[in-house]
C-alpha cells in the first residue's frame, strides 16, 4: 500500500465485516499499539441527532481559547480525511498511510471492522500530535461502540430519537438505555435529552455510578431568539451563575439553540482542566464552520437562486429541517432533492418534507445501502407529492439554477455529497 488511495480503498473494504457491536476488538487493537487513548483528555458525545454539532461547537469554543483540539466525528461528506481534524485540519493524506500501514497486521488478526480501525487510528494521531483536549463523536450507539474505550473528562448525552432500530432496540427507551453506556463511573455527564422520562433514566444510570450529571433543562434561560432569512440565528442565553452570553450562530432552529446549550455548559463545567473566556465561548459558537468544517446542518449554500443543505437523515431531523425553513421561509414551496438509505423510515420522512414540497426530485445515492430511486418514487406518489424518478443529482441541481426555484437539498450524507460535486460545475462552492 504504497499510495492514500490503495490505503483508503483497504479501509473501505472492512465494511466487509459489518457492524459488530461490542469492545473487544478496539480494546486488542489499541493494547497491540500502545493504548494511545490513555493518554488523551476525552470529551465524549453520544445521541441520535444533534452529537456532531456539540463536538464542533467545543472544539471550536475550545479552539479560540487557544488549546490544540482533536476532533472525531463521523461520517464524512466529501473526503475520508474529515473524520479526524486538530484545530480544522483535516488529518494528512500521509499520516493516514503511515498509520494505517502500522495497523493492518492487527487489524487483520483482529477482524476489526471498518469504525474500529478508524476510531483506533484517530487515537494515534491525536496523541501523536499531541492534543490537548480529544473531542470524541461515537458512532450510532453508545454502550458497544467502539469509542466507548476511553475514560472521559466529560460525556455528554445529546437528544434520542428512532434510528438504527435493529442494532439500538426498537423504542425509545431502549435506544436511551444503549446511549447511556457511555457514562462511566464518577465521570460528569450532562443529559441533553427535553423528554423527561428519558432524561430520568439517563439521571437514574448516573446516580447509580455515582456521576454527577447536569439536566440542561434546568440550567439556563434563552431570550431575544431571532431566526434571520440567512439561517443564521441570535439570541441570549443567562446561566444560573448569572452568566451571560450573546449568541450569533449559523448554526440555526430550536434544536440548536439545545445544542448551544450542552455546548457551553461543557466548557463552563471544564473550566478548571481546561479555562475558557466569555469571548472565546461567544467565537466558537460564531466561527464553528470556519473553525472544524461543519458542514450540511441546514446550511444555507446561495440566497440567489435559494439553495439550502441538510444532511438529516431520520423523521426527527426531518422534523426540526421542516420546523426552521418554515420559520425563516413562511409559506415557501421548495424543490427537494432526495435519497435515503433502505434501513430508514423512508415513508415517515416523505410525509414530513411533504407540506413544503413543490416537486420531489428522486436519486440513488451512491452507496450499497441506498434505497432505490423508483422505491422512493412510487411511495411519494402514492402519498401524492409529485416525485420526478431516477433524475441525477446533477440534472436536479441544473434544474434548479437554471428555473431559480429555492432547492432543498437532504435525506442522506450521500446525497450531499453528490450535490457538492454537481453544484460545482456551476461555481458554486460549499
Amino acid at each position: 500500500m504504497m499510495n492514500i488511495d490503495s490505503v483508503l480503498q483497504y479501509l473501505y473494504s472492512l465494511h466487509r465485516f459489518g457492524i459488530k457491536p461490542g469492545l473487544e476488538r478496539t480494546l486488542e487493537l489499541l493494547a497491540a499499539v500502545g493504548n494511545p487513548h490513555l493518554s488523551l483528555k476525552v470529551i465524549h458525545v453520544a445521541g441520535t441527532n444533534g452529537k456532531g454539532s456539540v463536538c464542533s461547537m467545543i472544539a471550536s469554543i475550545l479552539m479560540e481559547a487557544g488549546y490544540k483540539v482533536g476532533l472525531y466525528t463521523s461520517p464524512h461528506i466529501k473526503r475520508f480525511n474529515e473524520r479526524i481534524r486538530i484545530n480544522g485540519i483535516e488529518i494528512p493524506d500521509n499520516e493516514v498511510l503511515e498509520i494505517v500501514r502500522r495497523l493492518i497486521p492487527h487489524a487483520e488478526w483482529t477482524s476489526a471492522t471498518y469504525f474500529e480501525v478508524v476510531t483506533v487510528l484517530s487515537f494515534l494521531y491525536f496523541e501523536k500530535i499531541g492534543v490537548d483536549c480529544a473531542v470524541i463523536e461515537t458512532g450510532m450507539g453508545g454502550r458497544f461502540d467502539s469509542t466507548n474505550v476511553v475514560t472521559p473528562l466529560l460525556s455528554i448525552i445529546t437528544s434520542i430519537d428512532l434510528d438504527h432500530q435493529e442494532f439500538l432496540g426498537t423504542t425509545l427507551r431502549e435506544i436511551a438505555f444503549e446511549k447511556a453506556g457511555i457514562i462511566k463511573p464518577n465521570v460528569p455527564v450532562i443529559i441533553g435529552e427535553p423528554r423527561v422520562d428519558l432524561s430520568t433514566l439517563f439521571k437514574n444510570y448516573a446516580e447509580q455510578l455515582h456521576s454527577p450529571h447536569i439536566i440542561i433543562n434546568d440550567q439556563c434561560t434563552i431570550t431575544d431568539e431571532r431566526y434571520n432569512s440567512n439561517l443564521t440565528m441570535n439570541c441570549s442565553i443567562t446561566f444560573n451563575d448569572s452568566s451571560v452570553y450573546k449568541i450569533e450562530s449559523p448554526l440555526i432552529g430550536k434544536h440548536q439553540l439545545r445544542n448551544i446549550e450542552m455546548s457551553i455548559n461543557a466548557v463552563k463545567l471544564l473550566h478548571n482542566i481546561l479555562p475558557t473566556s466569555p469571548e472565546s465561548i461567544e467565537l466558537g459558537v460564531k466561527n464553528v464552520q470556519t473553525n472544524t468544517g461543519l458542514k450540511g446542518r441546514i446550511q444555507l449554500i446561495q440566497q440567489y437562486p435559494l439553495i439550502v443543505m441538510d444532511v438529516g437523515h431520520n423523521v426527527a431531523c426531518l422534523h426540526r429541517l421542516t420546523e426552521t425553513l418554515q420559520m425563516c421561509y413562511p409559506a415557501q414551496l421548495w424543490n427537494i432533492v432526495f435519497g435515503v438509505m433502505e434501513d430508514k423510515n423512508y415513508r415517515e420522512m416523505l410525509e414530513v418534507i411533504k407540506p413544503i414540497c413543490q416537486n420531489l426530485f428522486v436519486g440513488t445515492a451512491n452507496n450499497p445501502r441506498a434505497l432505490p430511486s423508483n422505491a422512493i418514487y412510487e411511495i411519494a406518489r402514492s402519498i401524492n407529492i409529485n416525485a420526478i424518478d431516477a433524475i441525477r443529482i446533477q440534472d436536479a441541481i441544473k434544474v434548479a439554477v437554471q428555473s431559480n426555484n429555492p432547492l432543498l437539498i437532504v435525506g442522506s450524507f450521500y446525497i450531499a455529497d453528490e450535490a457538492i460535486d454537481a453544484m460545482l460545475e456551476y461555481g458554486i462552492v460549499v
